[in-house]
């Protein structure tokens, strides 16, 4: 704020249309300026440049980052579905013998923290040479994921298996009774678990810093 003949910070205590009050700290005394507190100067002057758009999609080759990413979490989502099917299909249908042990397990694996299993996956992806390649993003998604077996297996439980024993009267297989029964009704719950599963890699940062070749070397 100007005053004799030089400018002073001030803060600002009570905005108005008309005066607004200040607070001198060097004085600790109240200032009041006749006027609206925005006749001042701002302290952020917002000036967008639009141009930052275009340059960072040319800089870092936005297009084959961003096809990488859509390439990985599709394939990703695809091996989440399809494994998560299968196995909620044998667990909410067939009777294994210590199946709540399993399902605790399984549940157990859910609550883990990704970030213990850091070291461990690295070692491991390290030793069967999948480190700088596509595979640790996406394969692992193919022998199934915790959460979306149990969201599977949990709306499963739910369809009657009056339909599974209709459907065996006329001759159906296991296999043809989740195609043509299950997965039809189920639609809701696979859609659901295929778009949970789609965010998840899209924004998976872990998986890619293990094997942070593949961002850069792939062309």
């Amino acid at each position: 704020m100007p005053i004799d003949g030089g400018t002073r910070p001030l803060a600002l205590l009570e905005k108005g249309r008309s005066e607004s009050v200040f607070i001198d700290p060097q004085t600790n005394g109240r200032v009041t300026w006749e006027g609206s507190y925005r006749s001042l100067k701002r302290v952020f002057d917002l000036n967008p440049q639009w141009q930052n758009y275009p340059e960072a999609s040319t800089q870092l080759e936005f297009t084959r980052l961003f096809r990488n990413t859509l390439i990985v979490s599709v394939l990703a989502t695809i091996g989440s579905v399809l494994s998560g099917i299968v196995v909620a299909y044998g667990l909410s249908r067939f009777r294994i013998p210590y199946i709540a042990t399993l399902i605790t397990v399984l549940m157990s694996t859910i609550i883990l923290p990704r970030e213990v299993l850091i070291v461990p996956t690295y070692i491991m992806f390290y030793k069967i040479g999948w480190v700088g390649t596509w595979l640790p993003l996406f394969l692992p998604m193919f022998f199934g994921t915790p959460l979306s077996i149990f969201l599977l297996r949990q709306f499963f439980m739910n369809i009657p298996r009056e339909l599974d024993e209709a459907a065996m009267l006329d001759g159906a297989n296991p296999f043809q009774i989740l195609v043509k029964i299950i997965v039809p009704l189920a639609g809701p719950a696979i859609i659901s678990v295929a778009i949970l599963q789609f965010i998840f890699s899209w924004n998976d940062v872990i998986n890619p810093c293990c094997s942070w070749q593949v961002v850069t070397n792939c062309k």
